[in-house]
Protein backbone atom coordinates (compact mmCIF):
# COMPACT_ATOMS: atom_id res chain seq x y z
CA UNK A 1 0.00 0.00 0.00
CA UNK A 2 1.40 3.37 -0.95
CA UNK A 3 2.03 6.03 1.66
CA UNK A 4 -0.62 8.23 0.05
CA UNK A 5 -3.29 5.53 0.21
CA UNK A 6 -2.26 4.61 3.76
CA UNK A 7 -2.48 8.27 4.75
CA UNK A 8 -5.95 8.58 3.20
CA UNK A 9 -7.05 5.62 5.31
CA UNK A 10 -5.94 7.27 8.55
CA UNK A 11 -9.55 8.37 8.87
CA UNK A 12 -12.08 7.67 6.10
CA UNK A 13 -14.65 10.25 7.25
CA UNK A 14 -17.83 8.41 6.30
CA UNK A 15 -16.82 5.16 8.01
CA UNK A 16 -15.48 6.90 11.10
CA UNK A 17 -18.67 8.98 11.41
CA UNK A 18 -20.88 5.91 11.10
CA UNK A 19 -18.80 4.08 13.69
CA UNK A 20 -19.12 7.02 16.10
CA UNK A 21 -22.88 7.09 15.50
CA UNK A 22 -23.13 3.42 16.46
CA UNK A 23 -24.86 2.27 13.26
CA UNK A 24 -25.72 -1.38 12.69
CA UNK A 25 -22.74 -3.58 11.81
CA UNK A 26 -24.22 -4.33 8.36
CA UNK A 27 -24.39 -0.62 7.51
CA UNK A 28 -20.82 -0.07 8.71
CA UNK A 29 -19.59 -3.03 6.63
CA UNK A 30 -21.42 -1.72 3.54
CA UNK A 31 -19.84 1.73 3.98
CA UNK A 32 -16.38 0.25 4.50
CA UNK A 33 -16.70 -1.88 1.36
CA UNK A 34 -17.79 1.15 -0.67
CA UNK A 35 -14.87 3.23 0.66
CA UNK A 36 -12.34 0.50 -0.18
CA UNK A 37 -13.79 0.02 -3.66
CA UNK A 38 -13.79 3.76 -4.37
CA UNK A 39 -10.25 4.31 -3.00
CA UNK A 40 -8.93 1.49 -5.19
CA UNK A 41 -10.84 2.69 -8.26
CA UNK A 42 -12.56 -0.69 -8.53
CA UNK A 43 -15.64 -1.48 -10.58
CA UNK A 44 -16.96 -3.51 -7.66
CA UNK A 45 -15.80 -4.79 -4.27
CA UNK A 46 -16.98 -7.43 -1.82
CA UNK A 47 -16.11 -8.75 1.59
CA UNK A 48 -16.37 -12.48 2.06
CA UNK A 49 -16.30 -14.69 5.10
CA UNK A 50 -15.38 -18.33 5.35
CA UNK A 51 -18.05 -20.69 6.68
CA UNK A 52 -15.66 -23.62 6.51
CA UNK A 53 -12.46 -24.59 4.70
CA UNK A 54 -14.41 -25.23 1.51
CA UNK A 55 -17.34 -22.74 1.64
CA UNK A 56 -17.46 -18.95 1.70
CA UNK A 57 -20.24 -16.39 1.91
CA UNK A 58 -20.43 -12.84 0.56
CA UNK A 59 -21.04 -10.53 3.52
CA UNK A 60 -21.47 -7.36 1.48
CA UNK A 61 -20.92 -6.06 -2.02
CA UNK A 62 -20.55 -2.66 -3.68
CA UNK A 63 -20.59 -1.53 -7.30
CA UNK A 64 -19.38 1.78 -8.72
CA UNK A 65 -22.26 1.80 -11.19
CA UNK A 66 -25.62 0.21 -10.61
CA UNK A 67 -26.37 -2.83 -8.50
CA UNK A 68 -23.76 -5.34 -7.41
CA UNK A 69 -23.31 -8.10 -10.02
CA UNK A 70 -25.84 -10.93 -9.74
CA UNK A 71 -23.61 -13.57 -8.16
CA UNK A 72 -24.38 -16.33 -5.67
CA UNK A 73 -24.13 -15.36 -1.99
CA UNK A 74 -22.27 -18.59 -1.22
CA UNK A 75 -19.62 -20.44 -3.18
CA UNK A 76 -17.17 -23.31 -2.98
CA UNK A 77 -13.53 -22.69 -2.16
CA UNK A 78 -11.50 -24.76 -4.59
CA UNK A 79 -8.02 -25.91 -3.51
CA UNK A 80 -5.40 -23.60 -5.03
CA UNK A 81 -8.06 -21.17 -6.31
CA UNK A 82 -8.14 -17.44 -5.54
CA UNK A 83 -10.45 -17.80 -2.52
CA UNK A 84 -8.26 -20.58 -1.14
CA UNK A 85 -5.13 -18.45 -1.55
CA UNK A 86 -6.85 -15.45 0.06
CA UNK A 87 -7.54 -17.55 3.17
CA UNK A 88 -3.88 -18.40 3.70
CA UNK A 89 -2.18 -16.71 6.65
CA UNK A 90 0.11 -13.83 5.73
CA UNK A 91 3.83 -14.34 6.20
CA UNK A 92 5.32 -11.93 8.75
Amino acid sequence: MSRTLAHDWAGPPRVVTLLAEGVAPEELLDAFTAEVGAQLGADCAAIIGYESEDRCVRLTGWSAEGPFPDLPDRCAVRPGGPLDRAALPLDP
